[in-house]
């Protein structure tokens, strides 16, 4: 995201300080906060636990898990 836009990027292009949107069923990047809303993150294929993670605002999110529900 720049000035409220969505920008696609590579990976490799991402750097700190950049501002990124995830949508449901999508995999999260790179390791981040969640600066807006809620996050419902099923980390089963990179931990073996079925069970979503929950995140609110402030949290650290890791790059491997999928996102479920809303961006």
């Amino acid at each position: 995201m720049e000035e409220n836009k969505e920008i696609p990027k590579q990976i490799g292009d991402l750097k700190v300080g950049d501002r990124i949107l995830i949508r449901n069923n999508e995999i999260i990047p790179a390791d981040a906060i969640l600066l807006k809303g809620n996050a419902s993150v099923d980390f089963s294929f990179v931990t073996g636990e079925s069970k979503p993670v929950d995140k609110v605002l402030g949290e650290v999110v890791y790059a491997g898990g999928r996102q479920l529900g809303e961006a």
